[in-house]
């Protein structure tokens, strides 16, 4: 046993604590190695517990991460070593400070972009693109979620919009947006700019 994983049933719990918890500590460990050289896609879940949520519904190839921030040196590697081409992280992850966040997602690019690989940020609807427009030459790829991540069955944010269309002004890589997404928000946000 290398980790333990516990997970709170709402938000209403002990408020204030994480919703994901592990054992104190560097995180190691990953679950379903064999599935990175077995499938040409994963499913990355936040959790242990929605991969087997995935496992459970017939889906292998699925793996997890310890939590938004728990993107691992081993689970990046893993990834390099499937032949994943695109490599992406959630900015809100990496710190509580701005300068702690932008320090390390320069170090992420930057070992990401030493794989060969695309390097990309995921960024969460209330989060300010002035949080990563220092990156944005140095990525190829932008994940605008236009959900809260953490909770299925969401309504599309429609705030997102401006920040879609102010994106594509100011960035010309790949601009993927995840969440509430149907036919009728999917046409809208490709009108604003992402593709």
């Amino acid at each position: 046993v290398v980790q333990l994983y516990g997970r709170k049933v709402n938000d209403h719990l002990r408020a204030g604590t994480p919703m994901h918890l592990y054992l104190p500590g560097g995180h190691r460990g990953l679950f379903n190695r064999e599935a990175f050289a077995a499938s040409k896609e994963m499913i990355l879940c936040e959790a242990l517990i929605d991969a087997l949520t995935f496992w459970c519904a017939g889906f292998r190839h699925v793996t997890s991460c310890y939590g938004a921030g728990g993107f691992t040196d081993e689970l990046r590697e893993a990834f390099a070593k499937s032949g994943a081409d695109i490599i992406s992280f959630h900015m809100e992850s990496l710190g509580k400070t701005r300068n702690a966040r932008l320090k390390k997602a320069n170090f992420l690019v930057k070992k990401i972009r030493q794989m060969n690989k695309r390097p990309a940020i995921a960024i969460n609807p209330a989060t300010p693109l002035s949080e990563i427009k220092g990156l944005l030459e140095k990525v190829d790829w932008i994940l605008v979620m236009s959900v809260n991540p953490g909770f299925g069955g969401q309504s599309f944010i429609e705030a997102v919009l401006p920040k879609i269309y102010e994106l594509r002004n100011m960035f010309g890589g790949d601009i993927e947006v995840d969440g509430g997404i149907n036919d009728a928000t999917a046409k809208a946000v490709i009108r604003k700019g992402a593709n």
